[in-house]
């Protein structure tokens, strides 16, 4: 790294690879306090010379708010990736691509982290309705987003008891305002979420996101007989 800066410049193309390659590096080795100055560093420089929508970059920015969140700074982590969103939307949405699930499943976490469950919400069942429809992504990146999600409900409602109401009554039990919310949110995502979340510990949702569908499926096909 030091022989190319002092040869190439510290805003040379390779001297930036090699910089943030050096907080990987000390990334990898748990050294949490140390690559924040280098991927800083990457960042900004690939901005200057290419732009805010330089992929090497985004890469980086990415990165860094990995090791912000590792480092508990979940507040910063958002601020980072929320300034680089619309970036990052233009850059990636459209092939569908895999980038954007795994971008919109880490600020969806983040958000979480910091009590922003409405917006947490709006990425995470964005990140895995996009990771559920290119070739490219892998199971673990769905698993992920959707673990997030499941992240994401268990804390909002310990958060807000007070939006439970322990009068109504449904066939899986007791439900909260939150819980509507939450199955209303997960019914629009795809049909799968249902059996993994069957799977999950929070099997109640996906039993009720099944029973209500399997409920409107009947009532369709009733409607259909009788025209």
């Amino acid at each position: 790294l030091e022989k190319r800066r002092r040869l190439l410049g510290d805003n040379h193309p390779d001297t930036l690879v090699s910089i943030n390659n050096m907080g990987v590096l000390l990334d990898k080795l748990g050294k949490l306090a140390e690559p924040e100055p280098y991927y800083r560093e990457a960042m900004e420089g690939g901005r200057r010379l290419s732009g805010d929508d330089d992929l090497n970059s985004l890469n980086t920015m990415m990165s860094l708010s990995s090791l912000l969140e590792a480092r508990g700074e979940h507040a910063e982590a958002v601020e980072l990736m929320a300034a680089s969103e619309r970036t990052v939307r233009e850059k990636f949405t459209a092939g569908g691509n895999r980038q954007l699930g795994i971008f919109l499943t880490a600020l969806g976490r983040a958000r979480t982290n910091v009590g922003d469950y409405e917006t947490a919400q709006s990425n995470l069942t964005e990140a895995f309705t996009v990771l559920g429809g290119v070739g490219d992504a892998t199971d673990e990146d769905r698993r992920e987003s959707l673990n997030c999600l499941v992240k994401l409900y268990e804390r909002w409602n310990a958060a807000e008891p007070a939006l439970r109401e322990p009068s109504i009554q449904g066939a899986f039990g007791e439900r909260s305002f939150l819980r509507r919310r939450q199955l209303a949110a997960l019914e629009h995502l795809p049909g799968r979420v249902v059996v993994v979340m069957a799977r999950h510990p929070n099997e109640r949702a996906g039993r009720q996101i099944a029973c209500r569908r399997r409920a409107r499926a009947s009532h369709e096909r009733k409607e259909d007989e009788h025209d």
